[in-house]
């Protein structure tokens, strides 16, 4: 009789015990926002300074009233949060392009941290996140990114096919904005941390591949338990010609912890993988 009653509450700890793992079991938020990300802010100044997370010059600077999207003297920046760099508030400006027709060309403009103080108030909306930069844990093997690894092939790698954009240009989708944008931009090389990724497993992710923080070249990243996404890279005519890997990381500066997707390699065609991250 004994047994018999003691048996449910056996069973009870057994199954609680097998349960936990699922339960704790973790994955990486990769959504679409929740709004419009951005907004266009008056800059106070003919130019302005471009660092990185950690407050470093990135070797160029950010004019306003150029592409994209913005006119005459605003930045289109990132109103999801504000960041400290070295005990300044800063936003994330945000770069590319935007040309509907596939004839006109685009010059494409860098994303950077700009200094609130060289800005126009910015009212911010975190809700629009929608999940994405999510704390996880643990976060614990600490890597450094190395964008200088990035060979020329990722030009070749986009991230949509031309069925994506009917009667427009691919030109800009390339995996390559992810890659080493510090070294198109100027001399440094550097990366970024995304709040989301430009697809999922299964198709075009809109409003995605938002960048949430530069990374310098040789900045640590500690990459988090959670499943990295593998996602598919195709030629300009839309044929498979590759993957990319991006892992889920957390990020530590002074005052804050950021979480997001690292780029961690790709493989291109029938070559061997290729790490953009090092011990």
């Amino acid at each position: 009789m004994l047994a018999l009653l003691l048996a449910p509450l056996l069973l009870g700890g057994c199954l609680s015990a097998q349960a936990a793992p699922r339960q704790a079991r973790q994955i990486a938020p990769n959504h679409t926002m929740s709004g419009r990300v951005s907004t266009c802010a008056r800059a106070l100044r003919p130019t302005l300074r471009a660092v990185d997370i950690r407050g470093r010059a990135l070797g160029f600077r950010v004019t306003p009233g150029r592409e994209p999207r913005c006119l005459h003297d605003k930045l289109r920046i990132l109103r999801i949060r504000s960041f400290t760099v070295e005990g300044k508030d800063t936003f994330v400006r945000r770069g590319g392009c935007d040309r509907p027709r596939r004839a006109s060309r685009c010059a494409r403009q860098p994303t950077a941290h700009v200094l609130a103080s060289d800005l126009a108030p910015v009212a911010l909306a975190p809700q629009l996140a929608n999940g994405n930069g999510t704390p996880v844990s643990p976060c614990e093997r600490a890597v450094r990114v190395y964008p200088a690894a990035v060979g020329r092939e990722l030009d070749r790698m986009f991230y949509k096919q031309p069925r994506d954009l009917p009667g427009r240009s691919i030109s800009g989708a390339r995996w390559s904005n992810y890659g080493n944008p510090g070294k198109r931009f100027g001399q440094r090389s550097s990366t970024y941390m995304l709040w989301n990724l430009p697809r999922t497993r299964t198709g075009v992710l809109p409003g995605g591949g938002i960048v949430e923080a530069v990374l310098a070249q040789g900045r640590r990243v500690r990459l988090c338990a959670v499943p990295g996404v593998t996602l598919a890279s195709f030629d300009a005519r839309g044929r498979r010609n590759g993957s990319v890997r991006f892992d889920y990381a957390q990020v530590r500066t002074t005052g804050q912890t950021l979480y997001g997707w690292v780029l961690r390699g790709y493989t291109y065609r029938d070559r061997a993988f290729k790490d953009t991250v090092r011990r």
